[in-house]
């Protein structure tokens, strides 16, 4: 019966390795993002937040699979965004119990979500957890997968924004750069080639975007 004691510890200390390699592999990153499809009456602005887990890496280099989700606003010029993160900050501050707000502002903003499955190579700084690859004053980073996206368009019958989903193909590429010890800052530019066509007024729809991210090394 001693012998049972002695797999528990030894299973105990062996799910304490596994956590710490998979820790060890992985990269967690918030920030801001925005974007919009043909740049025709619509902007996009959202919180972005993203895992990334390294399936392979080198002292230099990674191969990552990042799931992400961005939340956030859409309306004609990508402006509504801080209103809403304002207003809803202010009604928590202010505990308001009053009716509800129409915080579609007449409908002239929808809900903006995005949530992209993407393989990344990555190199030099936030590749990986390696002294060697955070050695390096920069890094970058490229890659493609696919997202299912909730944006919208302004009408231009009606003046008001018109919530559309669709799935789409997608690649990004960005650099990274130091922020402070364990950290990088990360810009990054990314396309989305919807599978739908068209989306309400627009014909071969892409939608471009732009992000800052800040990553935990």
């Amino acid at each position: 019966m001693r012998i049972i004691p002695t797999l528990l510890l030894l299973l105990s200390f062996q799910c304490v390795r596994s956590q710490k390699a998979f820790w060890h592999k992985a990269h967690f990153a918030g920030g801001l993002t925005g974007g919009s499809l043909n740049f025709h009456q619509n902007g996009e602005v959202g919180f972005n937040l993203r895992y990334d887990y390294n399936l392979f890496q080198g002292k230099q280099s990674s191969l990552s699979l990042g799931l992400g989700a961005t939340f956030g606003t859409e309306d004609e010029n990508g402006l509504f965004f801080p209103v809403e993160v304002g207003v809803f900050i202010a009604l928590g501050i202010a505990d308001y119990q009053g009716p509800d707000l129409d915080l579609s502002f007449h409908h002239q903003v929808v809900v903006y979500s995005d949530f992209p499955l993407m393989l990344h190579y990555n190199w030099g700084l936030g590749s990986s957890t390696s002294s060697t690859a955070n050695d390096h004053r920069w890094g970058f980073f490229l890659g493609g997968g696919f997202t299912q996206t909730f944006a919208g368009y302004t009408s231009p019958a009606t003046q008001q924004s018109v919530q559309a989903n669709f799935w789409a193909w997608a690649a990004d590429a960005g650099i990274r750069i130091p922020n402070g010890e364990k950290g990088a800052a990360e810009f990054g530019i990314g396309i989305e080639q919807p599978l739908q066509d068209p989306i309400g007024p627009m014909l071969h729809p892409l939608m471009f975007k732009l992000s800052i991210m800040f990553i935990q090394l």
